[in-house]
């Protein structure tokens, strides 16, 4: 450290220490009339009285320069309540905070602080600037300590200028997203608590002040992940810069959606007509129920117990009691209350649901499978099993567990490597545990280890075990290491992990709390009843912070925004059980631009129409559907349809079922002439899209490949009655798939037709 205070004396003496912090840490001017400089007393609580008897309206202070004096929590609790308007904070000279500390949550949810800077305080308080989501810049040259949370959920926070820290506890930049710039000094900071100290914060460089410091970071098993350089140094020539952190190489194939786009589903099952039960996720009551746990003044209260009750009210058929709720429950150690209290409490829960008349769809705890530390996963391994004990005696038929925050190590060791080393012994371990407790292991996908439906079901093979299944997160499907799901298909991922699925976590937002897009319910619930799962549909609502509705700005619990929720969703699942579906197409034909096939439903419709779609979406070309005969031995119907469509589009089939016709799009594939229809490319693209699907895997997949590669070579040639061998080859193949082969009956009878119509055309 001695280098450092020469450097940072040097500097002072100089007039220069605004220009060894990096660009980005620079605070901005303040309002043309200039900060607003002050002192207070020295007892603290006297900001008030000081901006009074400087004759300023509370609106008109944006900048602030306390320069002497002591403040505590009454003064933060002003700022935060009166100076509304107040972006920039400075506190120097001889002033400081009460024993040099941020009091724990005395900035948190500010919403209008941009730049803090704090010259004599050596330590931050839990959760002091806590979703402040303004906030864009911190300048604390002597904080030693960050407590946990301390700038958690500041998503606009760039740069952080803290050259002592020492001590870094959990959740300290837990996502603060857009942090690019932190400067720190020769000796990497200590991280304590559960971890989870800069999830999601994937763009972040540390600066350091001197270039011997470049290495003990880069070797550091945390700091390593992240760009390390020397201050000044403007980033050109970092060989030595790790990879970003999206490299596709940390997980291969895995990382890749292995469902197909949202607008092709292929399905062979049943359409389910039944009834689903509905449950609340008490995560809703999240804000709440933690303010009753910690006793909580500036939030709402609400308890366990009477959040379960409200539930049994407002219509939900069950409860997930996750275990965060249960009083004794920790995220890093096991439970700070006696055995006995905590079972106790269980049974209350589940005595109070029989009472009521409702159920006890799942729990869950909170855990890390990818943790570095040996000795932190077997810990988590114990919690695991101590609530599972706790869910039997509650009778939760499900507990939720995650594989874990992606770790420090993941550049260096890759995705598979982790998984399958740690996450993979540690879930297996509980599989085993709960299945003697009769209580089944859900793997939740959370934006993490398990970010897409490949890695997820990847990793459910891999622990082989029939005692776990995946908890399926419609809000929580996105790339590998993204922040949010934004553009990406959750529709598909999520209907790729259907049957696998023993629970739900139905969201309202599937990109993520902070998106704005909506859940397609009547999409997503097709989806659910063309699969195999009728177990329970939890909803956890979420908000962003600045939202409006946010829970903690609330006078009470968000009891209105649940039930709406809960009333989307049960219009939806009753909207889907009566419409009118689309199960399948067989004997598509496509020559010169007409279109021709076979449609079938469930339902009898004679009003059904094939509709061709431009790649916006608008309508260009609609094709009649005429109702066939009877219902067919699986109970269909089937509607023949003929026309000319043109050289490319996509083609739904619609029925006039429910408040839009739009609402009754089943299933729609994108047809493309490059053949003149008489050649192999249209059956080659038809077997494209069942293999994106997943509906054609194995061995089968090349041979059927190169029977049409052998097809087309002999058309080239004009040789016709070969190219019809090669594909009696290709139904051979279809007929008789190996072992190691699988293909759907609906992707055997669309293949199956298309190719004997090749073959009828080239023997004529």
């Amino acid at each position: 450290m001695k280098h450092l205070r020469k450097v940072l004396s040097y500097l002072a003496a100089a007039g220069l220490l605004a220009l060894a912090v990096p660009a980005a840490a620079q605070a901005e001017p303040v309002a043309e009339t200039g900060p607003l400089t002050l002192s207070v007393s020295d007892a603290g609580g006297g900001l008030q009285a000081a901006i009074d008897a400087a004759g300023v309206a509370y609106a008109d202070v944006h900048g602030l320069v306390i320069n002497g004096g002591t403040l505590n929590s009454t003064d933060s609790r002003f700022i935060n309540q009166s100076l509304t308007g107040l972006t920039d904070l400075t506190v120097g000279g001889t002033a400081d905070f009460v024993g040099s500390q941020v009091p724990a949550s005395a900035f948190s949810g500010n919403t209008s602080l941009r730049h803090v800077r704090l010259d004599n305080t050596t330590v931050i308080g839990s959760r002091a600037f806590y979703d402040v989501a303004t906030l864009v810049t911190v300048e604390m040259p002597n904080v030693t300590i960050l407590n946990g949370l301390a700038f958690n959920n500041d998503a606009a926070l760039k740069s952080a200028y803290l050259p002592q820290l020492r001590s870094i506890d959990n959740r300290a930049f837990y996502n603060a997203v857009s942090l690019s710039s932190l400067t720190l000094g020769e000796e990497p900071p200590v991280l304590s608590g559960q971890g989870n100290w800069f999830l999601y914060v994937t763009g972040l460089t540390i600066y350091v002040p001197v270039e011997s410091a470049l290495e003990v970071y880069r070797n550091h098993i945390f700091f390593q992940q992240f760009r390390i350089r020397v201050i000044g140094d403007d980033g050109t020539g970092n060989p030595d810069d790790p990879a970003p952190p999206n490299t596709p190489e940390l997980c291969a194939q895995y990382c890749g959606r292995i469902g197909g786009s949202d607008s092709i589903r292929y399905r062979d099952r049943e359409y389910f007509r039944g009834d689903y039960k509905v449950s609340l996720n008490l995560y809703s009551f999240n804000v709440n129920i933690n303010a009753w746990l910690n006793n909580r003044q500036d939030t709402p209260q609400l308890d366990t117990l009477a959040a379960i009750r409200w539930a049994a009210e407002a219509g939900f058929d069950a409860v997930d009691v996750t275990a965060y709720y249960i009083p004794g429950y920790s995220n890093t150690t096991m439970p700070t209350l006696p055995d006995g209290e905590i079972k106790a409490f269980a049974r209350q829960i589940r005595d109070l649901t029989k009472e009521l008349g409702i159920e006890i769809s799942g729990t869950g705890y909170q855990n890390d499978f990818a943790n570095p530390s040996a000795d932190r996963r077997a810990l988590d391994v114990e919690r695991g099993k101590y609530w599972i004990d706790v869910a039997a005696e509650m009778g939760a038929p499900v507990i939720r567990v995650f594989s874990g925050p992606v770790p420090t190590d993941i550049n260096r060791l890759g995705w598979e490597s982790v998984t399958r080393e740690r996450v993979v012994p540690a879930l297996r371990q509980l599989a085993e545990y709960g299945a003697a407790k009769g209580v089944q292991i859900g793997l939740q996908n959370h934006g993490d280890m398990t970010a897409t439906a490949g890695q997820t079901i990847q990793l459910l093979k891999w622990v082989d075990h029939e005692n776990i299944g995946i908890v399926n997160d419609t809000g929580y499907f996105r790339p590998f290491r993204y922040t949010t799901g934004l553009n990406y298909d959750w529709y598909a991922d999520v209907a790729e992990v259907l049957p696998y699925s023993n629970n739900f976590q139905v969201k309202k937002r599937p990109g993520g709390a902070e998106t704005d897009t909506t859940m397609d319910l009547n999409k997503l619930f097709t989806d659910v009843r063309y699969s195999d799962y009728r177990g329970y549909i939890p909803l956890e609502l979420l908000w962003a912070r600045d939202e409006p509705g946010y829970p903690r700005d609330l006078p009470g619990p968000p009891y209105e925004q649940i039930s709406g929720f809960l009333g989307a969703v049960k219009s939806s699942l009753k909207y889907t059980k009566g419409r009118s579906e689309i199960s399948g197409f067989t004997d598509l034909t496509y020559v010169d631009g007409r279109l021709s096939g076979t449609a079938f439903t469930d339902v009898a419709d004679p009003d059904a129409k094939i509709r061709l779609y431009a790649p916006d979406g608008e309508v260009i070309r609609s094709l009649g559907a005429t109702l066939v005969g009877d219902k067919t031995p699986e109970g269909r119907y089937q509607y023949k349809f003929d026309g000319i469509i043109g050289d490319r589009g996509q083609i739904r089939v619609l029925g006039p079922v429910g408040p839009s016709i739009m609402d009754s799009v089943y299933r729609s594939i994108e047809i493309t002439r490059t053949d003149g229809g008489n050649g192999t490319a249209a059956i080659h693209q038809m077997l494209d899209f069942y293999v994106s699907a997943g509906e054609v895997r194995g061995p089968l997949v090349p041979q059927l490949s190169n029977t049409l590669n052998s097809a087309s070579h002999h058309l080239a040639k004009d040789s016709k009655d070969q190219a019809a061998k090669q594909l009696r080859n290709f139904l051979q193949h279809l007929e008789n798939p190996d072992m190691d082969s699988h293909v759907t009956a609906t992707a055997r009878q669309d293949l199956k037709g298309a190719a004997q119509a090749r073959i009828e055309a080239w023997t004529k």
